[in-house]
């Protein structure tokens, strides 16, 4: 008989510094689907981890069941309903299954429980008893619990941010998952926290820098222990007040804990040692400007990432300094993507394309954080739906919405604006919105690093400026309650523990 294989997403990073709440209906403007062929007709053929997954079931001769899938874009906690309305899908599409593959997140937190993933997890086991396999992948940014681990056999995080890898990740749990049933024999995944509230350069790859260092490290110390299945570097996610927020090392494996301490000790002194170390310099606004005067004609757009504006670790995505400052600033022949902000856009929808109006937009959510809106005298570019399908290489081929859009331009910065608030990590953002990135001197896209993938390669230069929004990199700063003490940089003399 082929095995039947649960397969599900249920994936947000919750920063809970937001107040706003993460229910369904936040999951519905970025993904939610219910049922086998709805899930299949979302996500076949993309390179995503259920596009994996569906792959791995024909290789494998699997079938899946695949009972529905939710990704929200960061934000606050995650309601009880929508909590509750996972666990339940999950258990009761659970009573049949052989084995469990699993594409979550590991940084949910929700209104009444800090670790949401951890008490999917315990009740999914529950369900299906202690020798049917649970697999499960995380994204890089994941705070990793105890209790996630003592319920999943093997924890496989992305070694990638951007993460390109989701397809190559979701196929090596795949894998995995199968050796397991084939073989009968299940892996335990030991964890190692240090006392750390962010940390690995928050798990940026694009150089040889901390993390790109610290992942080969891993696969050498994996190459010469036999039985490490799998060893996992989150650099977790330090917007979150929660107890077991951090960086974090999971490692999959029949070895014993302290064997696989022992064998791990080089890897957690790096981790350590690099606490500090950063890849990247963030300018000041103003610094901004006279870099982009001072920049050089290439015929290829210099790419501005708005860092502490990114919806991507849950900021409202509706700030407008950046734009602000290249208006005052007469930086010409630059775009925008995205600017959140509904009312913004109906008023344009109703003014139609090529209207001419005196319009007010942006900074709403916070006001104490964003000042005031910005109003000027715009022209209306285009009007749309906000759908689109991304071009990757990052989650290529998935179809995407903004919500109905419209694209206006401000003394020659034109600016998208969107109803739904997405990370700009694609260029289809600027594409299915009229605007061609490629005919720009400047690109501002509301993201911290994703932005990388599809943009770097087309770009003459990236820089990244600190506009002063809702994710600002300083986060010791944040008023923390709930975290473990001591804890690094809160505590600077905080020290690592034993692991063994």
């Amino acid at each position: 008989m082929p095995s039947r294989i649960l397969s599900f997403q249920f994936s947000h990073e919750c920063n809970t510094f937001s107040s706003t709440l993460t229910d369904r209906s936040a999951f519905q403007q970025r993904v939610f689907v219910e049922g086998d062929a709805a899930v299949r007709a979302r996500f076949q053929g993309t390179r995503t981890e259920l596009g994996a997954h569906m792959d791995a079931a024909e290789r494998y001769g699997w079938t899946l069941v695949q009972p529905f899938a939710a990704h929200a874009t960061p934000s606050g906690r995650v309601t009880t309903d929508m909590l509750d309305y996972a666990v339940r899908m999950a258990t009761q599409a659970a009573k049949d299954v052989d084995g469990a593959l699993l594409a979550l997140h590991g940084a949910m937190v929700a209104q009444e429980e800090e670790d949401a993933e951890g008490r999917l997890l315990q009740a999914l086991r529950e369900a299906l008893g202690p020798d049917r396999p649970i697999v499960i992948t995380l994204d890089l940014h994941a705070n990793v619990t105890q209790r996630m681990a003592d319920n999943a056999n093997a924890i496989i995080a992305f070694r990638t941010y951007p993460h390109i890898d989701q397809y190559e990740v979701g196929a090596e749990g795949a894998e995995l998952l199968e050796r397991m049933l084939r073989s009968r024999q299940l892996t335990t995944t030991h964890l190692f926290k240090p006392p750390l509230l962010d940390g690995c350069d928050h798990g940026r790859t694009h150089g040889n820098g901390p993390m790109s260092r610290l992942l080969g490290q891993a696969r050498h110390i994996q190459a010469q222990h036999a039985g490490l299945d799998v060893i996992s570097i989150t650099a977790g996610f330090p917007w979150a007040d929660i107890a077991e927020v951090g960086p974090a090392v999971t490692v999959s494996t029949t070895a014993s804990r302290a064997k696989t301490a022992q064998a791990l000790a080089p890897l957690m002194d790096e981790i350590w040692r690099t606490r500090d170390e950063r890849s990247i310099d963030i300018l000041d606004l103003n610094t901004l400007v006279q870099t982009l005067r001072d920049a050089p004609p290439t015929g290829r757009p210099v790419v501005v990432s708005d860092f502490s504006d990114n919806p991507g670790h849950g900021a409202p995505g509706d700030g407008i300094a950046v734009i602000r400052a290249l208006v005052e600033g007469g930086i010409r022949d630059a775009a925008v993507a995205t600017v959140c902000d509904p009312a913004a856009v109906q008023e344009c929808h109703g003014a139609g394309a090529g209207a001419e109006l005196d319009l007010e937009f942006g900074a709403r959510i916070y006001p104490a954080i964003y000042g005031a809106p910005l109003r000027a005298r715009c022209r209306v570019l285009k009007v749309g739906d906000g759908e689109l399908t991304q071009l990757g290489p990052m989650r290529k081929g998935m179809k995407m919405s903004l919500g109905p859009t419209a694209t206006i331009q401000i003394e020659g910065v034109t600016v998208v604006l969107a109803t739904h608030n997405l990370q700009v990590a694609d260029l289809a953002y600027f594409y299915a919105n009229g605007v061609d990135p490629l005919a720009q001197k400047v690109l501002v896209v509301k993201s911290q690093q994703h932005f990388r993938a599809a943009f770097e390669p087309i770009s003459a230069q990236v820089l990244l400026t600190d506009s002063g929004g809702f994710v600002s990199p300083n986060v010791a700063k944040l008023p923390y309650k709930a975290v473990r003490r001591p804890i690094y940089p809160l505590d600077r003399d905080a020290a690592p523990p034993a692991y063994a």
